[in-house]
């Protein structure tokens, strides 16, 4: 069997993930406003956390501002 990378499972798939992506650890400090927002965001969205919900965030942004497609 080959490795295929272009493969991503249905898992990772329908948590908007790629195995392509680089994973590192970073502390966000936030106002609690900023906090409550997400997951107001993560609830209404059904995400399952707050890498979810940023993912969705920064990638509507980008397409919104034209800069993603």
């Amino acid at each position: 069997m080959v490795f295929n990378p272009d493969y991503v499972t249905k898992e990772a798939r329908e948590a908007g993930v790629n195995i392509k992506e680089v994973r590192t650890a970073k502390t966000i400090t936030a106002p609690v406003s900023l906090w409550s927002l997400m997951e107001l965001i993560r609830s209404k969205k059904g995400f399952n956390n707050f890498n979810q919900v940023l993912h969705f965030c920064v990638h509507k942004t980008g397409i919104d501002m034209g800069i993603e497609s």
